[in-house]
């Protein structure tokens, strides 16, 4: 095998000198598409199939994480809830339209789990009025979170102030007095959100800061 490399390769510069390097260089890429149209020929359909293998297999991988998501992050929700005293604990994920797409900024925010004292008749779920809510329409959340890494708003039922006020005003009518949004990033990019809300007119931000990361962690591995 390393005799006929050698020759090869020997026979590549003695063909560079004698008719220089870029007709030499033309001829070794017309052996190659020959060797790949005639001597071995791509077959389409075996292209197709193995695209189709591919996606088929990331299908099953992302379904597959999917339901462990479903069975684990609502887990910790709770917990997050009962240590911290909170009203409401809620995962949004960003995403266009159905998909996330690689390197196109999101347009949308959708609440994919949430968790409250559901033995409680006063306390209603609000994941259906959060789907599919376009970013630009909180561009003040956004712009809070960039600038300080975390969003938070209190005493709500008095706000008001214009700033974040379409936000403000929604998330006072599910019951909470305060809010506190942290981002969950991949790769640098934020692509969710974990929102803890109260009905008290705050929340302790230093010491849930101090102590949520490992949380934070674990939802990240889960739905990234």
């Amino acid at each position: 095998m390393i005799t006929k490399i050698t020759e090869a390769f020997t026979r590549f510069i003695v063909a560079i000198k004698r008719y220089g390097i870029l007709i030499s260089l033309y001829a070794v890429a017309l052996l190659i598409i020959l060797y790949s149209f005639i001597v071995n020929p791509i077959n389409p359909n075996d292209v197709v199939n193995k695209l189709y293998e591919q996606k088929e297999k990331e299908h099953i991988e992302s379904v597959d994480k999917r339901m462990q998501a479903d069975t684990y992050v609502p887990q910790i929700l709770k917990k997050i809830r009962l240590e911290y005293n909170l009203y409401r604990v809620c995962l949004l994920e960003l995403h266009n339209n159905t998909e996330n797409l690689n390197g196109v900024s999101f347009l949308y925010f959708s609440m994919m789990y949430e968790d409250f004292d559901f033995k409680n008749d006063s306390i209603t779920e609000i994941t259906d009025s959060f789907q599919k809510q376009r970013i630009t329409q909180y561009a003040d959340l956004f712009d809070d979170i960039k600038k300080n890494n975390y969003a938070y708003y209190h005493n709500l039922k008095d706000y008001n102030n214009e700033h974040s006020y379409r936000l403000i005003k929604k998330i006072a009518n599910t019951g909470a007095n305060s809010i506190l949004y942290l981002p969950l990033r991949d790769n640098g990019q934020i692509k969710a959100l974990l929102t803890l809300s109260s009905n008290q007119n705050s929340i302790n931000i230093a010491e849930i800061g101090s102590k949520i990361s490992t949380e934070i962690e674990a939802i990240q591995t889960l739905i990234f």
